[in-house]
């Protein structure tokens, strides 16, 4: 089953698992179910049933206001957990869309409950997998409380590139995310206008080129400086 893999795959980059930690993993029901854009993986105040593991394809976590606003909470690249925090809570706290076509293992959480009892080398793993996801929440806030438009921006765009490559970006650091300008406004607490504005600056400035859904950062080091950008707290060193 290929999200059990992958999450298998996950645990050990934090931690080696001996093997009767992997098969218990490996032997686990999961249900593998596929999303269409748009449509809703698990939706806010539901019972929390289920954590995910991304297959293949993109989704996005999200809250919104009384009267409809949205602000999308975290990004969920491929290889990625989902709903973590379903371990823990009785009703889901945020929706979880799917971005683009979205596929998902979805592991009951009473499986990796017992799993987290049974296995410590599991129960770190997950820990450390929350404490990376905070790390990233935290710096979210950071980014939308304390940067203007234009670094904002350039922040989410090194983030993306460092999590879809694991750090190994290419020499002109590209990669392919097919985030709309109202996407990241959602993310960023900013307009499509304040987006579109810092986009079209960053391009001037020779630090973004973007065709589509094609992001190239060709002036790394210049962009990381603008962004206040440090990759530290997407790793677990």
């Amino acid at each position: 089953m290929p999200g059990l893999k992958i999450l298998v795959d996950s645990l050990e980059q934090i931690e080696p698992l001996n093997q009767e930690a992997r098969a218990a993993i490996l032997s686990a029901d999961c249900v593998v179910r596929s999303y269409a854009a748009g449509r809703y993986v698990l939706r806010e105040n539901d019972r929390a049933d289920f954590i995910g593991i991304a297959i293949e394809g993109f989704a996005f976590s999200h809250k919104q206001t009384s009267s409809g606003s949205r602000q999308i909470l975290s990004l969920i690249l491929p290889g990625e957990a989902l709903a973590l925090e379903n371990i823990y809570l009785n009703q889901l706290d945020c929706s979880i869309q799917a971005l683009t076509t979205f596929s998902v293992g979805l592991i009951h959480r009473d499986a990796m409950k017992r799993f987290m009892m049974l296995h410590p080398t599991i129960a770190n793993g997950i820990s450390t997998m929350l404490a990376y996801r905070s790390s990233i929440y935290k710096e979210w806030m950071l980014n939308i409380g304390r940067r203007n438009a234009k670094e904002r921006v350039g922040h989410l765009l090194c983030e993306i590139a460092v999590r879809l490559t694991g750090g190994n970006t290419t020499a002109d650091r590209s990669f392919k995310f097919p985030l709309t300008q109202e996407q990241i406004g959602d993310a960023l607490g900013l307009t499509a206008a304040h987006v579109n504005r810092a986009m079209k600056s960053l391009r001037n400035e020779g630090l973004l080129i973007r065709e589509k859904t094609l992001f190239r950062l060709p002036e790394w080091d210049a962009l990381c400086v603008l962004a206040d950008f440090n990759d530290e707290y997407l790793t677990n060193e």
